[in-house]
């Protein structure tokens, strides 16, 4: 939701019966008590996961980042390629590349399925 000069004012999700609000206190404050007079909301403290991706809010800079390296990380654990090769993104490219290992012949490897798991 913006203001009247444009500004973001609050960012508010919701996904089925999980509403996730964004906003500075004394907004926070005044949209829970109207929440309250129609919903019976539970207050969890500051976001840390939803939806299988991780939340940082950083105050200090104005800045919220988020993270799928734990569903990343649950993937590749159930396809046996936690010990993959990983590269960053966006890729340096002052490093050397490591070559991945090639695999065994008859190796199929689901690569549909593994990219279907994304979010």
């Amino acid at each position: 939701m913006y203001g009247v000069d444009g500004e973001v004012r609050m960012l508010l999700t919701v996904y089925v019966d999980d509403l996730l609000q964004m906003v500075p206190s004394a907004l926070c404050t005044q949209t829970a008590d109207q929440l309250k007079s129609v919903f019976t909301p539970t207050s969890m403290g500051d976001v840390k996961f939803l939806l299988g991706i991780e939340i940082k809010i950083d105050r200090n800079h104005n800045k919220i980042v988020y993270c799928q390296r734990e569903h990343i990380d649950e993937i590749l654990k159930a396809y046996n390629k936690q010990d993959a090769y990983r590269c960053w993104t966006p890729q340096s490219t002052s490093e050397a590349k490591a070559r991945a290992k090639p695999l065994a012949p008859g190796t199929k490897l689901p690569y549909r399925e593994i990219v279907g798991s994304l979010q």
